[in-house]
């Protein structure tokens, strides 16, 4: 259904955080590696991560990925252009 996940360690979160990619669908498990705050893509939790700078940097990780949906274990799934969202939080960290 899915063609197959890649897994994509993202450590920083916890340190073995991983996300799965359906390459073939464009889509994006994040877990709790990312999140929503205030409508807009966001790192994981300064609050609940082991390493939040390790984490900021794992996203350039998933910013090289041809992502078009991302879906998260507490919110809904974000379409609003992931790619570039997932590239301005690479920069940032």
């Amino acid at each position: 259904m899915l063609g197959g996940l890649e897994v994509v360690h993202t450590p920083g979160h916890t340190p073995g955080t991983i996300c799965l990619y359906a390459r073939a669908r464009g889509t994006l498990f994040v877990g709790d590696a990312l999140q929503v705050i205030h409508g807009q893509l966001s790192g994981p939790s300064h609050l609940f991560s082991v390493d939040r700078l390790l984490a900021l940097r794992s996203i350039a990780r998933l910013a090289a990925l041809d992502v078009g949906t991302i879906c998260f274990a507490h919110y809904g799934p974000w379409r609003r252009d992931p790619r570039a969202a997932l590239r301005v939080l690479a920069e940032s960290g």
